[in-house]
């Protein structure tokens, strides 16, 4: 009996744990399934949220805090640098604008100038040219020089305002003594060239004279209207002319 009893003790003491501590209990008391630590299950260490950079920095977030799609410096896209915005064909808005509103504003001056001088004209009515004589042949002849003048006074609009345009671009000076000295001259200009043309054209068509008292009245129109019109190509070229076009 002694023996059995000796051997049933040494069975049960081999299936006790060790230490009094029941089975299937993880040492030191810790709860089975539970990390060491006290940390809970499928959450990284330190305490950082999953899928979180580190950092505490979000995802998709370039590093810096700069938002994507925002070039460095913070200039909006699509912006050149140093304030240049340029068209798809490699051009600087800023000089184009220069430009278009430069010849912008010769061109005005020079179609004012051509619109008001054909109103004075057409209000005062004093022809430059009349018929001599009689018959058919004058009566052609009239017809015929019908355009001369409108055609002169196309062409000395013309040649003011560029004639004006160089006179701002090259004559040193300025202020009133410059616009005194382009108008003037230029009306000089246009009056020696409306009387010659009229003399000469009524010598050379038969059936035709000159109305002299018309044709002061018209030169004075003329000379005034062009001149002007040279003063204000002047104006323009000296305050809206581009960066690279020298004026004295």
């Amino acid at each position: 009996m002694s023996g059995e009893d000796n051997g049933e003790r040494d069975e049960d003491r081999q299936n006790q744990p060790q230490g009094g501590q029941p089975p299937n209990q993880p040492q030191s008391g810790q709860p089975p399934n539970q990390p060491q630590s006290g940390q809970p299950q499928n959450q990284p260490q330190g305490g950082q949220p999953q899928n979180q950079p580190r950092g505490g920095q979000p995802q998709n977030q370039p590093r810096g805090g700069q938002p994507t799609g925002q070039p460095q410096g913070g200039q909006p896209m699509g912006q050149a640098r140093g304030r240049q915005a340029q068209t798809g064909l490699n051009v600087d808005t800023n000089y184009l604008q220069e430009w278009v509103v430069y010849l912008a504003g010769l061109f005005g001056v020079g179609g004012l100038g051509l619109g008001v001088l054909f109103i004075l004209v057409d209000a005062i009515d004093e022809p430059v040219f009349e018929a001599s004589g009689g018959g058919l042949g004058a009566a052609v002849s009239t017809l015929s020089l019908s355009g001369i003048v409108p055609t002169m006074l196309v062409v000395l609009s013309v040649v003011g305002l560029f004639l004006g345009t160089w006179l701002g671009q090259n004559l040193r000076g300025g202020g009133q003594e410059l616009l005194v000295i382009a108008g003037s001259s230029v009306a000089a200009g246009a009056a020696v060239f409306f009387f010659v043309s009229s003399l000469l054209v009524s010598v050379a068509t038969d059936g035709a004279s000159l109305n002299f008292g018309g044709l002061i009245i018209n030169l004075i129109l003329v000379a005034l209207l062009v001149g002007v019109t040279a003063a204000g190509a002047v104006v323009v070229t000296r305050n809206l002319a581009p960066r690279d076009l020298s004026v004295q």
